[in-house]
């Protein structure tokens, strides 16, 4: 479930099963932007391998019906988290810091394994 987080000032993706409660305000507002005050957004491309549930959850903000898009994100570590948590169901293409970022998560992921 996608939300605006009070906490965060922002845009956020909610798991309904982890909720512990919910306050309807009587002044909604909907930002139109996807990052908080005084962040700055990270322009992305990511490739998707299928537009699983999981993957429209985790991104939002891929056009149905594409497996390719440039989107925003709050930061590196945030894009990072997003994309590693989809287990290799998608991957960055652009910029290469983020995509090494990601890499050298994976990576020292794998190596808890030997």
């Amino acid at each position: 479930m996608q939300g605006y987080c009070d906490n965060a000032k922002a845009i956020r993706n909610f798991r309904a099963d982890r909720i512990v409660g919910v306050i309807e305000i009587d002044d909604q507002i909907w930002p139109t932007e996807q990052v908080g005050n005084g962040e700055s957004s990270i322009s992305y491309q990511v490739i998707v391998e299928a537009a699983t549930r999981q993957v429209r959850e985790i991104l939002p903000q891929l056009p149905i019906g594409s497996l390719s898009a440039s989107m925003l994100g709050y930061s590196e570590i945030w894009i990072a988290r997003a994309i590693c948590s989809l287990a290799g169901q998608a991957q960055v293409a652009e910029p290469a810091n983020v995509r090494a970022l990601i890499q050298s998560r994976a990576s020292s992921a794998l190596r808890n394994y030997e």
